[in-house]
């Protein structure tokens, strides 16, 4: 695997934070999953089911290598023998999809694989353009999300009770072509009584990026964050700490992973004025922000996973 992929912080513009309008709060992690959610208008036979029953048996995934056939959603993705010797699976490679942006649940699986992706049956999200998989030999993460959900007060329409066969799995692909981008994979599910299609969108890694103080001569001191090239700001707060007596403030951004060809919107400095910018304000842990895995909840430091001081 390439060493692209530990230098994400590397590519940095700076970006005003806007904060006229936030008032002190406890930073967390933001829910994952929930832009994934769409109303399901592909073909009905991708979803229809009586209960989940999509297992990674034993015997599938040996020493980060799939052996055995895997598939989500009948078959919209799947997941053949990987061709070839096994490559080295690095730790900065591990973050990186325990990082993956709109994750959450529990890993099932990690290892390469030949991977094809159907999108007859999987419906494209909007954003950055997504590279065909047919047999692409990939580093793929499987996690699945046991959470129920039974929203409907917040929906509207008549429910349904249709469990799909995949529910809650969710696949992270990193082809090893470094022509081919990666993607995540969100199967078919019933959200809120409600179901959803398969889909499939560009990877974005969250990330809790660097921020510094600036002074204006309209405005005063605001905060400033370290954007990096093709990200943007996901949640940015902060709060008291009663332990330091001090106000502690951190800014995450989603930062698109890999897509070749893909036109990052550029980043401009705003100034909005009255902020909690102050000399006094001190800053957060900065790396990745781990959303599954074993360390899910913290951030990924030089120093190893730290809890983020305000959760």
């Amino acid at each position: 695997m390439k060493d692209w992929r530990s230098n994400v912080l590397r590519r940095t513009i700076s970006v005003a934070i806007a904060l006229a309008c936030l008032v002190p709060v406890a930073f967390g992690i933001p829910t994952a999953g929930a832009a994934n959610f769409r109303q399901y208008s592909g073909p009905a036979e991708s979803v229809r089911a009586k209960s989940s029953t999509t297992q990674l048996t034993p015997g599938t995934l040996v020493a980060h290598r799939f052996v055995k056939p895997f598939n989500l959603s009948n078959g919209a993705l799947t997941l053949t023998p990987f061709r070839g010797a096994t490559p080295h699976l690095s730790y900065a490679e591990e973050t990186l999809l325990w990082a993956t942006d709109g994750l959450n649940g529990t890993v099932e699986g990690v290892g390469f694989a030949d991977v094809t992706l159907h999108l007859s049956s999987t419906k494209v999200q909007a954003g950055p353009r997504i590279s065909s998989l047919d047999d692409t030999p990939s580093l793929v993460e499987l996690t699945k999300s046991q959470g129920v959900y039974s929203c409907t007060a917040e929906t509207a329409g008549e429910g349904t009770s249709v469990i799909p066969v995949s529910q809650g799995w969710y696949a992270v692909i990193l082809p090893l072509s470094p022509a081919k981008s990666d993607v995540v994979f969100s199967a078919a599910s019933n959200v809120c009584e409600h179901l959803t299609s398969n889909t499939v969108g560009a990877a974005f890694e969250d990330v809790s990026i660097p921020w510094h103080l600036e002074t204006h001569a309209t405005t005063g001191t605001v905060i400033v964050a370290v954007l990096p090239k093709c990200g943007h700001v996901i949640m940015s707060g902060g709060g008291g700490n009663e332990f330091t007596r001090k106000f502690e403030y951190q800014v995450e951004a989603a930062i698109l992973d890999r897509s070749p060809g893909a036109v990052c919107t550029p980043a401009t400095d705003v100034d909005e004025g009255q902020n909690y910018a102050s000399p006094s304000t001190t800053h957060g842990f900065v790396g990745p922000v781990l959303n599954v895995g074993p360390h899910a909840g913290k951030v990924m430091t030089p120093e190893g996973p730290r809890q983020q001081p305000l959760v």
